[in-house]
C-alpha cells in the first residue's frame, strides 16, 4: 500500500485478549480515528489476559467482525 497524502498515518495495535497473537488495531489519520477488531476478549483466560481497551476514546468508526454475542458482552459499555 502507497501512502500518498500529506497527512500522517498512525498504526497501532492492541492485544485483543482472544487468542495468541490477536490483535485489535487503532488507524488515526489526522483528525480521524478507526478502530478495527476482530474477536475480542474483555475477560481473563487461563493463558491470556484480557483485552484493555480503555485507552480507546472517541473512534469515528469501529468495524468489529466477531462469531460470539453471549449476554456477558454487555459488559463492553460499562
Amino acid at each position: 500500500m502507497i501512502h500518498k497524502s500529506k497527512e500522517n498515518i498512525s498504526v497501532t495495535f492492541f492485544d485483543a485478549g482472544h487468542i495468541l497473537g490477536s490483535a485489535s488495531i487503532l488507524i488515526q489519520y489526522g483528525e480521524k480515528k478507526i478502530f478495527y477488531t476482530g474477536d475480542i476478549d474483555l475477560s481473563n483466560q487461563t493463558i491470556m489476559i484480557r483485552a484493555d481497551i480503555s485507552k480507546i476514546k472517541n473512534i469515528d468508526t469501529l468495524i468489529l467482525e466477531t462469531t460470539y454475542g453471549a449476554f456477558d458482552s454487555q459488559m463492553i459499555g460499562s
